[in-house]
């Protein structure tokens, strides 16, 4: 298990690519947003978080108000609370 004290830089990974590092994360987004202009990814449920770990389900929802995509993410929380790594599952719209 790794210690929180360990967690300094975020990470992120999907079925599309991979951030490491808080100074990369911008950079997925702003990618992302290229080939799907206008999308805003939208809480859905209430979060939980277990012993330092958290999922949340989501959907993707394009600026004419359809979904085009729905998942959940899961990761691991620092010790302060924020977010150290997240793994997104894509399901389906």
């Amino acid at each position: 298990m790794t210690s929180n004290s360990s967690l300094k830089l975020a990470a992120f990974r999907d079925s599309i690519g991979v951030a490491d590092g808080r100074e990369a994360l911008p950079a997925y987004i702003s990618n992302a947003q290229k080939f799907v202009p206008g999308f805003m990814l939208e809480l859905a449920g209430t979060p939980e978080q277990c012993h330092g770990y958290y999922r949340f389900p989501w959907p993707i929802r394009m600026p004419d108000g359809n979904i085009m995509g729905r998942g959940a993410n899961f990761g691991q929380l620092s010790g302060s609370g924020r977010f150290a790594s997240a793994a997104g599952f894509w399901g389906k719209a």
